[in-house]
């Protein structure tokens, strides 16, 4: 079974202490943008920003 976008598992920390983890680029992206609407309203991030955090 392939993982969403063809990539490995991706981590991000948020300065807040969350571990945002998900299969792919694309969905750690979602992810990080519905933790930061809940739990940061007001900070946007480009999509290249979340990906330099992401390990």
């Amino acid at each position: 079974m392939e993982k969403p976008d063809n990539a490995a598992q991706r981590y991000l920390r948020c300065p807040c202490g969350e571990l945002i983890e998900a299969a792919g680029d694309i969905v750690l992206i979602e992810r990080a943008r519905k933790h930061l609407a809940a739990a940061h309203p007001g900070r946007e991030y480009t999509d290249d920003e979340i990906l330099f955090l992401a390990f």
